[in-house]
Parts: C-alpha cells; structure tokens; sequence
C-alpha cells in the first residue's frame, strides 16, 4: 500500500472489515496492519482514525473466525505507539476482559493485552494509572490457580510496567505469588514462578529480603502438609525461585548469596546419599530434586564472582566428586550389551546402524541418577569457566573421578564428562585463563611447581588416554566430534601421545569410517594431531588420514580447512619425512584450486601459501618444481591474488632449503615479473620486500642482467616517484641496491650513475643514515676513478645536507689512509668552524675505523652545551660511538661525569650511553645499570621533575634488560623500596617498553605480571607524573598483553573511577598571556589516559571470550556513571572519548541502559550537553568545541537508537520498561526537532 494513504482508503478498510465476507474481513485487516507498520504517522496525527481503529479491533476480537481475531492481536503492536496516553488508558481497560470459566489456554483478549502491555509507551504517570486500575483486579488468588489469563496479565504487568508499582502493589503482588508458586506443580504454578522472578527487577534491598522471608514461609507451611512426599515439589520451587532471582538480577541478591547457597547445598541432601529409599518413587523425586540444586548451584555460579561464592566452591567441587559416581539403583548384572575394548577394529566393519539400539543407555528408564552424574560434570564445567582459579582444585578433587566416569553405561553422561574433560585440558594451557590471572604466580618453567595442572595433566595423561581409547566403539559412533575435541585439546596442551597415537588412529578411523564424513571437527583434529605428534608415532594410519585431507581440500564446504591441515602436515613432514605417503596427487590438487578462477580469493590464497611451504619442506623433482613456479607465474596476473603471491614468492626465495638445487629457478622466472609490478604503488611495498629477499638470497642466484635490470629500474624509479614512496619503501629500495652492488660485478659507468641517487638522498629525512653510507660504500668500491668520483660528490653534496659528512667521511676511507680531512675537521672542531658537519664526519671515521680509530673525549664533550640543538645531537652521537668502541678507557670517565653534570647535559651523555648499552659486555653493562639508578636516585625531588632524563635512562636500562634478564629481577625491589619519584617513573617507563616485546613478557609472564601490578597501584600516588605513567602503562599493558592486564585492570579499576575521574584543584592553574587569563588543566591528559584504558579494557573482553572471568570483576554500572557523571561534564575531548565509549559499553552490556535510572541519567546529561548556551562574547574555539560535543551526543544518541533500542535482536537484552522506552523516544523525537543535523550524523 502506498505510503501516501489518505484518510478515504482507511475509512474504506473500516468498512470492509465489516463485510460479511471473511475473506475481505481479514484482507481488510491485512492492509491496515501494513499501513500501521509503515506509516504510523497518519495514525499519531488524527485521534480520531486511532479512536476508529481501536473500536474496529475490538469488534475483530469478537469474530467468529480465528484468523481474523489473529490478525486483529497481531495490529496492536504497531499501533501503541502512535496512541496518546488517553487512549492507551481505554484501550487497556477495555480489553480487561475476564474470562468467566476455568480455562486453560489464554483468551484472545489476553492475547491482545500482551501485545498491548508490551508495546506500551507511556510515561511514569499513565503507567502507574494503568497499573492501579489493572492489577487489583487480577490480584486473586483463587481466580490465579484456576484460570490462567490471570497469571499471564500480571506476568505482563510486572515485566513491562513493574517499574509504574507502587510499594503497596508489589507487596501485594509477591505475597500472591509465593502461594500460587507452592500451590501445585501446575503450568500456572510455574508462570507464577517466571513472574515472580521478574518483579525481583524492581524491588529494592529490602523487598527482596522480605521475598526470601515469604519463600521460607511458604517452603515450610508447605512442608508441614501431611502427603507422602510434598516437600519435595517445594523444594524444586524453592530451587526454581532462587535461581531464576540470579538470572533476572544478581546483584540483588549479592547480599544474600552464602544464605541461599546454604540452602541449596541442603537440597542435595548429600548426608542420604548412601542410604537408598524404600519408596522407589520418592527415590527418584529426591533425585530430582538433587539434580535441580546442581543446576541452581550453575546459575549462582555463572552470575558471581570468586570472592561471592570462595566460601562454599571448594564444597560445591566435592559434592561434585561424590556426585560423579552416584548410582543409588545399580545393579550388579548388567545386562546391556558391553563391547571387548580390547578387540580389534575389524571386528567392528558389519556394525549397522540397526545394532545401534542395542548399545543405547538407559536414559528412558525411571532411574535419574544419570542426570546427578551428568550435571555434576557440567557445574564442574560451569566453576571453572566463570573461576578458573579453581583449576588446580579441580585437578586435585575431580580430574581422576571425570576419567573414571567416561565408561559410565549412560551415553549423556559420557558426553558431558568428555566436554567438561576438554575444558580443564584447555584451561591447562599456559596462555589460558588460570595462568593468566593474578590467582596463579607462575615461574619460568611452570614443571618447577610441585603440583601444577600442567604437571596433573601430564600426570594423568596415560591413564585418560587409555580410557578413551577404551570407549573409541561403535557404541560411542555418537561422541565422535567429543572425542576429536578432547584429543585435539590434549595434543595442544602436553605437545602429543607419542606411542599411544598409533591405537588410537586406528580407533578413530572405525568411527569416521561409520559417520562417513569429514567435517570441521575432524580436520581441526587432524592439524593439532600433525602439529604436536611425531609422524612415525601414526603407525601405517598416515595415509588414510592424507586421503581424508585429500578429500577435504576437493570439498567446496572443507576446502580452507582441509588446506590448513595439509600445512600442518608439512610443518610435521620437516621434522620427519615419511617413506609411505605419496604427495603428488595432493600437489596437483593445491595447484588446481590455487589457479581455479571460480573460487574465492581467500582459498586461492590460501592454497598458494600452502605450495610454497610446500616447496620449503618437500624435496620435488624439476618438473615439479618449475609446475609450481609457473602457478606463481599466472597468479600474479590476477589482481586479488597479485600481493598475496608477491610476499608468498619472497618466502620462496627466503626459505626454499629442500630444493636449493632448483632455487636458481625462482630468479629466472620470477624475479622480472615481480620487478615490472613495482610501477603499481598498491603493491610496490610487497615487491620492494621480496626484491630485497632476492638481494639477500644466498641460495637463489639472479643472472648478471636481472641484477642490472633491477639496480637500475630502482634507480630510475627513485627519481620518477620520489614524493611518492614512504619511508619504509625509500629504505627497502637503497637496502636492495646496496646488497645488489655487494654480489654484483658493475662497470664503473654504471657505478657512477649511482652517485645520483645518493646525492638525492643526502639531505634526505626518509633514509637511515647507515643505509646510505653502505649504499656509498658499496659504490665507492665499484668505481675504478675513486678521486674523481670523490670529487664529484664533494662538489654536488654540500656541507649543510643532512648525510653530507657522512657520505664525504666513508668515501675519504675507502679512497686513502690519507688522514689530512680527518686533521681539517679536528681543527674546525679547535676553531669553532663548519662545527655540525665536522662532528658529523668524526663520527663516520669512528664508526668505519672503529678501535683503530681515537680522539679525546673533550673533542666531543665540548660540544655537548652548543647552543644548536643539531651540534648538541650529533655531538651525542658521536660521544656513544667513540665511548662504544673504546669502552674500558672512556666508559668510567662518562659516567663519573654523569653523576656530577646539571639538568641540562643529562639527558645527552644518557642518549650517549643508549648507544653504548647496545652491544656493552655484561660487566660494563652492570656499571652503567647500577650508574643510571645512582644519578636517578641523586635527583632530588624537589626540584623540577625532569621527564626527558627518565624517558632516556629507561632506554639505556632496556638495552640492559633485554640481554641480560636477570637485571629484570631487580626491577620489583626498585618500586617498592624506592621514596625517589624519578627512579620509579623511570622503571614504569622500562617497564611499558619491555611490554612491547611478546616473547619477553610470555617467558617472563609471572614477573611482568607482579610488576604491573605493583605499577597499577602507582596511579593512587600523589605525583602526578607517576599517575600518568601508571595508567600509560596498563594501557600499553592492554593492548600488549591483555591476558596478564585484564585481571589487574579490572581491580583496580572501580577505585580510578572513584578518585581520577574528577578534575582536581591542585593541577588547575591560570596564567596570563597578555590582557587574558587562561586556565591550564594538568590533569587532562591523565584523565584522557583513564579513559583511553576503559576503552581498551572494553576492546579486549569483547573481542576474546577468553576473558569471561573477567568480566564478572567489572562493575560496568560504574563506568557507565562515571562516563554520564564525570566524562560528558568534563573537557570537550573528555565527552568525545565518552561518547565512544558509551557505545562500545551498550553493545557489550545493552542490559545497562535498563538498570536503575542509568537511562533517565544518561538523557538528562545528553540535554545540558545540547542546550548549553555559551556567552557572545564565546572565542571560535569554543564554539568550535560546543559544536564538536553536540555531534558526539548526537552521534552515541543515534547508535544507541538504531543498534540497541530499536533493534529487536537487543530487545530483550536491554530489558527496557515502558516509561523508559517512552522517556528515550520522547528525547530523540526532541533531539530530532532541535537539531536536524542527526539525520546526516554518522554514527558508525
């Protein structure tokens, strides 16, 4: 229908929806539902249609066809929204029609009132108007039990007007309920319960407390009944009750947590646990019952944190324990059909899928004592995933029992403990959780630990790994995937089975011959199997598992994954090659999809780095060779594949070790063809890349032409596109040719043509210096005619050029010994003449001569207080290399004067020492290590701070560090003894560096993690600079190694918020710069850094589920306060952070927006953002900045709006009541009117 309806057209379809035909009845309905639904606004800007409306879906209720009383429900939903608060009123009343009999089923006007409550949006007043003249009515107890409109009314009221109860309401509303959740075990009985829980949102403290008052009333008065066994539907709702208060609103109950867990732990009744009951039937109800606490006990866990629930886990783990094995009703002969774990494979090849029945547990049989066991295992599951500072517990209480349980005859059981199994094993690895958390203090070798849960793991492997291989029968065909899962965790964690690999193939092979197919668990099983096994382990079972790769690999569905188990294959043939497998046909394969045009660009990719760690491993014949060569050959004309195959041809070149007598092909064919793609700038960085491996290649030879043809296609291209390149490229290019020219034999013609591009790059910033002195050196010694060469460029490269001297200098040295320049610029030195370009040219001859090479210290020393900031640079230079290479004479003297030199000259003679400390031997090393903390120390802190010398002293110490870690030993001792705010700022600064360094920190990762967290508590000092580098730190922290800073982060965080996030007196000053004053926040910048870590803290949980213990340690309620409180009342580049902010956390957390009056908050902020007025006499820049503000708001309101609040996928995570909703559309409509800018704002 079209958008452009008139008001004759609806009228039309009122009267047709009167037409005694029902067929025009419901087409009638139909066509108003969609103009409904597309434009609303004809209804919300004529009360009179909407008055019409609701009289003719109201008379549509009353059809007599179903379907048309369907339709008529279905157009509510669109249609609340557009009503006023008068009409919403009467339409809620007069479809308060009760159902006059007992029933079962909802009437339709029941139907009609849920999709009216729940699009519903009214404000505080209206709703509360609705509430009061709904809910007494429905408050009824014996009409509640009987029919179930009642139960489900109130359900809807709760839930989406519960916030408009008044005390006295929601008083009476829980009593009602508690007594028909005890009633009966009925399905009204059960809504009660979902009802009752929901209310639990919008009772405060004390309610909640007078709720589990009336639950133990209810349980007691309900147990107090003289049938045979009545207390026990009690108990399942009680349990039902209080796990389901922990779903809706555990923070709620936080203050009542050991309470209720106490009382579930009592429903376990683990005191009975040996004694079974006469009453066979009451056996089962205790068990079942049992089997609801284990549950509930999940739920607490999953909604609390370790300190919440660290009294009662290591309980609850041993209940588990005692659960695991728990069969009451056992019997000694069992019957069921038990397969000989011993028996051979073959013996399995005619299992149909017939025989399966007779290998089915007894899952159908009256006995539940299977579930105790299987929910035991997954709340051992459920612990660990959300506390995995229980691992180690695990370990010692359950691991041997989970083992024990997998020949348990109950197929359900076995899964579960296969699945629980897989995830202590994940949880053992070293980057997991457990070692990731500050529970857990790990050393260098974590083997060193006398009961570790890698060492449990290990420990227990043999034993676990027999017993599923015991269970690898037909009988288990199901669990197939579980078992995969299991091994292939296994592999990763303890690096292979060895022997046991061999049986347990062969088992497996059985079963994936049964399932016959080859799915994603499979191959993911087959790259941890190549990965962490040894290929002679594989027994004769290699070939049918490169067969099933084969498979994979042709499969369209499997191709990507089949490919990266054929590469973990050949990572494992490196280490073993094996004699019984055939590669070519698999080969022929990687070629085909590699070239096969209808494919996409990810698996042609893929299939071409798989050829060359192909060719790097597997040694082929030539034909093979030069096939794969030409596969390289047309990929690089198709544009998707080209940078791909570009950086893939480098490899080659690089690591081509099992065929290096064919490596001289890689330069005949392919070296030209990636050359001519350098014109392209998309891929001119990959081809700059792989032409310098081609440079560097030992192994590939490049003919004398193709040499040439590159030296001087790069020549000429340096000239041509010079503004063009970066300065990675610039470098790459100069690296190529230098290393060319090393291996090459040139004319001297050829040679001189050089000297333009090294005049072009002598007053470059783009280039290393060391770089274009090689590149000089390298052409000087191809020249035949040095002297005039040296005389050209002498005359084309001036003194004030930035390499000038440099270039001057390394000729000079390869030309003559003649030490006449040297003398020259020594006197110019004396005299104060040409000062930049002699220190400079001293500093080449140093650095080419090296220990045959010697001048005073003074020479350089004297320079150090130049009033030109390049003299001063490049006298520091010169200082570290002369002490560099004549270490044990100047090293003592530099750092005596160290120690005695002002403010001004430390910081060079530490530049200096950056490029001693380099390559210094461990004993200088530790007199410059212990000199540096000494001048730190001697800095008084009085004075003024000097940033700039700790920056540079942490340098020179993280030279040291690196080679020599056990100086990282000290570096705790320096933070914590130390009252000297330098040598603390300096050692967090040393320590953000080593952040950066993967490796280090993963060796390390005990001792970088205690130092963080010693350096987090930085930020509560009282200096500012130490604020700032703390917090600098854990940001680097985050990004580096989020792993070990999550967990630190997030304690520490709720405190930052509290005492950082606030503008603070002591760092505001005002100065004045002529007739103004201006006002300078030194905290800003600490503030922005706060946030900055919020955002990464953020960044990192939603990226990795890894972190999900995490999550439950921040308190996201606060940071959304500090962001509406504190962030958009601060800076303008505060609210801008803010606003960022705020939509990374509603994605995460969109439930926020719903919780307390965070959303009521947010709005009132967001207004005095957008209805500041500034002063007319405002500067530009503060217009400027209002105006940056209000695109931030209008920018997080828009988001907000459109991905959270009217997305339906988040509907129910935000959990949004009808005033709420009402009170944020109410602001966007406004938002809308002021500023009609928020229709162009991108949000994204």
């Amino acid at each position: 229908m079209s958008a452009s309806v008139t008001d004759s057209q609806i009228n039309n379809l009122f009267q047709k929806t009167n037409d005694l035909d029902q067929d025009l009845r419901f087409m009638a309905l139909s066509d108003l539902y969609k103009i409904i639904s597309e434009t609303p606004s004809v209804f919300t800007n004529s009360p009179r249609l909407s008055s019409q409306l609701i009289t003719v879906l109201l008379k549509a209720l009353k059809d007599v066809q179903s379907e048309i009383k369907n339709q008529a429900v279905k157009c509510f939903k669109p249609l609340m929204p557009t009503l006023s608060s008068e009409n919403a009123i009467q339409l809620v009343l007069s479809l308060d029609v009760k159902p006059a009999k007992t029933t079962i089923t909802s009437t339709v006007y029941t139907m009609a009132m849920h999709n009216v409550l729940e699009n519903l949006v009214v404000d505080q007043k209206t709703a509360h108007t609705i509430v009061s003249k709904l809910l007494p009515g429905y408050l009824n107890y014996n009409e509640v039990i009987s029919k179930i409109d009642y139960i489900e009314i109130i359900s809807d009221l709760i839930r989406y007007l519960g916030i408009a109860m008044d005390d006295s309401e929601k008083d009476k509303t829980w009593r009602l309920l508690i007594d028909v959740c005890f009633q009966n075990d009925t399905l009204i009985a059960r809504k009660a319960v979902v009802a009752l829980c929901s209310l639990i949102k919008v009772l405060n403290t004390h309610q909640v407390e007078q709720v589990l008052e009336g639950i133990e009333e209810a349980f007691k008065s309900q147990n107090s009944k003289s049938t045979s066994y009545s207390d026990l539907s009690s108990q399942s709702t009680r349990l039902a009750l209080l796990s389901g208060f922990f779903k809706v609103d555990s923070l709620k109950l936080h203050p009542f947590i050991n309470r209720i867990v106490e009382v579930i732990i009592s429903e376990l009744q683990v005191d009975k646990l040996t004694k079974v009951d006469d009453d066979y039937d009451k056996q089962i109800s205790t068990d079942q019952v049992r089997s609801e606490a284990l549950v509930a006990l999940s739920v607490i866990v999953s909604n609390t944190t370790y300190e919440q629930v660290s009294l009662h886990i290591s309980e609850i783990i041993n209940y588990c324990r005692l659960f695991l094995s728990y069969n009451p009703l056992a019997i000694e002969d069992d019957d069921d059909y038990q397969m000989d774990n011993d028996a051979d494979a073959d013996d399995y090849a005619d299992f149909s899928d017939d025989d399966q029945d007779l290998n089915q547990s007894d899952d159908d049989t009256d006995d539940i004592s299977w579930k105790l066991r299987r929910d035991s295992a997954r709340l051992i599951k459920t612990i660990l995933k959300h506390q995995p500072s229980t691992l180690l517990t695990i370990y010692q209480v359950v691991f041997d029992p989970l083992i024990n349980q997998l020949t348990d005859s109950v197929d359900s059981v076995v899964a579960e403990c296969l699945i629980t199994l897989t995830t202590i094993i994940e949880f053992t690895s070293l980057d997991s959780h457990y070692y990731n958390i500050g529970n857990y203090q790990s050393t260098d070798s974590d083997s060193q630990k006398a009961e570790s849960p890698l060492l449990l793991l290990t420990k227990g492997t043999p034993k676990l790994s027999d017993k599923i291989s015991a269970i690898l029968t037909p009988k288990h065909r199901s669990e197939t995937n579980l078992f995969l899962r299991i091994l292939s965790s296994l592999f990763d964690v303890v690096d292979g089975l060895g022997a046991q690999v061999g049986p347990i193939l062969g088992k497996l092979e059985v079963l994936t011959d049964l399932n016959n197919t080859i799915n994603l668990d499979l191959l993911t099983f087959y790259s941890s199997l190549l990965k962490n096994n040894r290929l002679p382990d594989f027994e004769n079972y290699l070939p049918k598992i490169l067969s099933n790769i084969q498979s994979a690999i042709s499969s369209h569905d499997s191709t990507l994954e089949g490919l990266n188990a054929f590469d973990a294959f050949l990572h494992a043939y490196l280490q073993a090659a094996p004699s019984n497998v055939s590669l070519e046909q698999l080969e022929e394969l990687v070629c085909s999809k590699a070239l096969t045009k209808n494919l996409s660009s990810e698996i042609r990719q893929r299939s071409l780095m798989v050829l060359t760690t192909y060719i790097m491993i597997v040694k082929v014949s030539k034909d093979h060779f030069l096939k794969i060569v030409n596969v390289y050959l047309e990929c690089l004309h198709f544009e998707s594949l080209s940078m791909c195959c570009i950086f893939n041809i480098g490899k080659a070149v690089e690591q081509s070790y099992a065929n290096d007598s064919f490596s001289s092909i890689l330069g005949e064919q392919l070296a030209e063809p990636v050359l001519n793609l350098i014109k392209r700038s998309e891929f001119r960085s990959a081809v700059l890349t792989t032409l310098l491996q081609f440079s560097k290649s030992i192994t590939v030879e490049l003919s004398q032409d193709t040499k040439l043809k590159i030296i001087d296609t790069l020549r000429k291209i340096s000239n041509t596109e010079y503004n063009n390149f970066s300065k990675k490229q610039h470098a790459n290019l100069v690296d190529i040719i230098t290393h060319l020219l090393e291996n090459t034999d040139i004319d001297s013609d050829i040679a001189q043509s050089l000297s333009e591009t090294i005049v072009q790059y002598s007053d470059s910033d783009l280039i290393d210096p060391e770089l274009i002195v090689r590149l000089t050196k390298d052409t000087t010694e191809k020249i035949s005619n040095t002297q005039e060469f040296f005389q050209h460029l002498s005359s084309k490269v001036g003194k004030k050029s930035k390499h000038g001297a440099r270039i001057i200098a390394t000729v000079s040295c390869c030309i003559s010994d003649d030490d006449s320049l040297i003398d020259q610029n020594l006197e110019n030195l004396n005299s104060q003449v040409d000062l930049l370009y002699s220190v400079q040219f001293l500093t080449q001859i140093i650095r080419n001569r090296g220990r045959s090479f010697k001048v005073p210290l003074e020479v350089f020393l004297q320079q150090l207080g130049n009033e030109d900031v390049a003299i001063r640079q490049s006298a520091t230079e010169a200082l570290g290399v002369l002490v560099k290479y004549h270490i044990t004479e100047y090293l003592p003297l530099v750092l005596e004067q160290l120690l005695k030199v002002d403010s001004k000259l430390r910081p060079l003679y530490l530049e200096s020492l950056v490029i001693v400390s380099g390559s210094a031997d461990k004993k200088h090393a530790d007199d410059i290590w212990d000199s540096v903390f000494q001048l730190l120390a001697n800095i008084e802190d009085g004075s003024e701070f000097e940033e700039n010398t700790c920056t540079i002293a942490s340098k020179v110490l993280f030279n040291i560090g690196y080679k020599y870690h056990e100086r990282l030993m000290t570096l705790a001792d320096k933070l914590a003894m130390s009252e000297f705010i330098h040598t603390k700022y300096t050692t967090a600064t040393l320590i953000k560096q080593f952040y950066s360094d993967e490796l280090l920190i993963k060796i390390h990762s005990g001792l970088f993690r205690d130092l963080l967290g010693r350096c987090s508590l930085m930020v509560f000092n009282n200096n500012l600079h130490l604020k700032q580098i703390s917090v600098n730190l854990l940001v680097s922290a985050l990004h580096s190694a989020p792993f070990i800073a999550l967990q630190i982060v997030a304690k520490v965080l709720g405190n930052i918020i509290d005492k950082e996030l606030l503008p603070k007196r002591e760092y505001i000053k005002v100065i004045q710069i002529g007739p103004f004053k201006h006002k300078i926040d030194n905290g800003l910048e600490l503030r922005k850094s706060v946030y900055e870590m919020i955002y990464n803290l953020l960044l990192s949980v939603e990226n990795s589920n890894r972190f999900v213990s995490v999550e439950y340690i921040i308190n996201y309620e606060d940071i959304m306060m500090s962001l509406i409180n504190k962030g958009f009342r601060d800076d303008n580049a505060i609210v801008l952070l803010s606003s960022i902010i705020l939509s990374k956390l509603v994605t995460i957390k969109p439930g926020l927006l719903s919780t307390g009056d965070i959303l009521s908050s947010l709005i009132a902020s967001f207004n005095k953002i957008l209805s500041k007025q500034l002063k007319e006499t405002a500067t530009k820049q503060q217009v400027e900045n209002q105006q940056e503000a209000i695109k931030a708001v209008i920018r997080s309101s828009k988001k907000i709006d459109r991905d959270i609040v009217c997305n339906r996928s988040f509907h129910n995570e935000t959990g949004l009541n009808t005033v709420q909703l009402s009170d944020w559309q109410n602001f966007i409509k406004e938002m809308k009117t002021n500023f009609p800018t928020y229709y162009a704002e991108v949000y994204e």
